[in-house]
Order: C-alpha cells, then sequence, then structure tokens
C-alpha cells in the first residue's frame, strides 16, 4: 500500500489489490505448506521402514 500512497493512488484500488495479493499469497502458503508436510512425512517413513524391516528379522 505504501507505493500506491507514493503514486498518489486511490485507497480503494490499492485496497482491493493488497486484500488480492494477501489471498493469493494466503493460498500459495496453503498448498507449498501441505506439499511441505507430505514429503516429511514420506521421509519418516521411508526411515522407518528399515527399522521396522529389522526388528521383524530379529523376531523371526
Amino acid at each position: 500500500m505504501s507505493l500506491g500512497v507514493a503514486n498518489d493512488g486511490e485507497w480503494g484500488t490499492m485496497l482491493w489489490r493488497a486484500t488480492a495479493a494477501a489471498f493469493v499469497c494466503g493460498l500459495m502458503l496453503r498448498w507449498w505448506g501441505r506439499l511441505w508436510l507430505k514429503c516429511l512425512v514420506e521421509v519418516q517413513q521411508e526411515s522407518l521402514l528399515p527399522r521396522m524391516d529389522a526388528a521383524t528379522q530379529i523376531k523371526a
């Protein structure tokens, strides 16, 4: 909004653009956060597989 004030922009236009930008950033962060969490879960599961295999071999 400070760039709009520097350019003598109208408040309605500046507010609408700032709101739209915040919404788009929120959607992108939500998508990225879910992707990041999915990758973390996959890595954790992959690191647990060798331990589970070793535990089943010891019991057998």
